[in-house]
């Protein structure tokens, strides 16, 4: 009988015949089966799994499937299947958190077949998790929207919501789909935000506030953080990620996966009155709408309007004067919390003076900010801070680092013990130093929290 080979690749071993007699099976088929079946006599379900894990075994078996298929075989190795549910607000499976729902082990199929039906699994789990804008309330408004408790990023409320573009995306550190997403709204966050996004992660799982502050610090996401949020006649969703956006009027426009709301917030944002002008339209100085979008150029606007205010057209003037009192506003405000932040966060105070006096360069405002930033820099007590910032800052580099080598979302013990003597003794003089010139701010409690990570002793001064 012909038998279909690889070359240079034995035929499978074919002599080893079920109980009944009626039908050959592969050893390693066997072997499989008698594992599995050992697996599920021992307790089905592993409640200890993290869904870091459970993504990486769907990845690796994709990853099988593709390297078999290319090889040219057509038996793929027997895999024990199982189903993955999508991502759950409140954790992933909220009935059977961290379980596996095995299913019966499937004879040997063709590698494309197998691809085919690994790819559509992961498509309809996708489909079912991200839903459609026809499966949720569209009446839904950001007016509804209720931000809960504040983890990390910039502090907002509702009237920092008010006349502004609102991306807001449900996640959770155990979501892998969730994790993969937040890069992206980085970016939107990064290019947007100063036109007018407003970017918030609403985290929707189990874990401590600590852990998502990490968690969103090891993603390089800057924009806020908060939990327990919700939206009013908005809770008609099962799976994570799902976004929320609202364009400027408070509307909701789009509700789904975050993947396809990108053009749509691009869209958003360019239909919205330019983000310092607070909502409203100009009709006489129209083309300032569009140029207001960049804060790089509110003082060289600020210069023009202040020469249009006495305009023989009283609309024009009104129009100019408006817009001198808003930009004037908005350097006021950025001033103001600067100030504000100079005891709690001095490395953040002196960004926001420092863009302040960029923005507003060759203005009363710009003038102001690199004044006050020279008094700061007087003062001993800030200076000590600032050097602490930077060596927290130092630490937390290196803590993102050293988990992206070990391929490990957080510290656990076995990461820990895996960390070289060399990079612990570095990690511990940082946090002396963060202590040293910190001593009595956040930095030193910020850094005592990565050292009780990591199992660090380090002394302080």
């Amino acid at each position: 009988m012909p038998t279909n080979t690889v070359a240079g690749r034995a035929p499978p071993d074919t002599s080893t015949s079920t109980s009944t007699g009626t039908a050959s099976m592969p050893t390693s088929e066997n072997v499989c089966r008698r594992a599995s079946m050992a697996k599920l006599s021992r307790g089905r379900f592993e409640g200890e799994r993290s869904a870091r894990r459970r993504g990486i075994q769907m990845f690796s078996l994709c990853v099988k499937a593709r390297e078999f298929a290319r090889d040219g075989g057509n038996t793929p190795p027997v895999v024990n299947s199982v189903y993955r549910r999508p991502c759950r607000p409140g954790g992933c499976l909220p009935a059977h958190r961290g379980q596996d729902v095995p299913s019966m082990i499937v004879p040997p199929r063709p590698a494309t077949a197998c691809i085919v039906r690994i790819a559509t699994c992961l498509a309809l789990g996708a489909r079912f998790a991200a839903g459609t804008a026809e499966d949720f309330n569209m009446q839904v408004t950001a007016a509804g929207i209720q931000l809960g408790s504040h983890v990390s990023g910039p502090h907002l409320d509702a009237d920092a919501l008010r006349n502004r573009v609102v991306l807001l995306e449900f996640w959770g550190v155990h979501c892998p789909p969730c994790i993969a997403a937040m890069p992206k709204l980085e970016e939107l966050h990064r290019k947007l935000g100063p036109a007018g996004l407003v970017v918030v992660g609403a985290h929707a799982q189990g874990g401590t506030a600590e852990a998502i502050r990490r968690t969103a610090g090891d993603l390089g996401v800057t924009f806020t953080i908060v939990e327990q949020a919700r939206v009013e006649g908005g809770t008609d969703f099962n799976g994570i990620p799902h976004c929320m956006l609202f364009d400027h009027t408070g509307a909701c426009i789009h509700r789904g996966s975050p993947h396809a709301a990108h053009d749509k917030v691009v869209a958003a944002v360019q239909a919205s009155p330019a983000m310092v002008l607070g909502g409203r339209a100009l009709t006489k100085l129209t083309g300032l709408e569009q140029t207001l979008r960049d804060e790089k150029t509110f003082g060289s606007v600020l210069k023009k309007v202040a020469a249009m205010k006495a305009s023989s057209d009283k609309d024009t003037a009104d129009e100019a004067a408006f817009v001198a009192e808003r930009l004037e506003a908005r350097g006021h405000e950025m001033l103001a919390h600067a100030t504000s932040l100079k005891g709690s966060d001095p490395v953040a105070a002196t960004a926001l003076l420092q863009r302040c006096a960029t923005i507003f360069r060759g203005s009363d405002l710009a003038t102001e900010a690199s004044q006050q930033l020279r008094e700061w820099k007087k003062d001993p007590t800030y200076q000590s801070v600032i050097k602490a910032g930077q060596q927290f800052a130092q630490l937390e580099s290196l803590r993102a680092r050293l988990l992206a080598a070990l391929g490990a979302d957080t510290p656990s013990p076995e990461v820990v013990a895996a960390v070289p003597p060399a990079v612990k003794k570095q990690m511990q003089e940082l946090v002396k130093s963060v202590h040293k010139y910190g001593s009595g701010s956040k930095l030193t409690e910020q850094a005592d929290a990565i050292a009780t990570e990591f199992g660090l002793q380090a002394e302080r001064p």
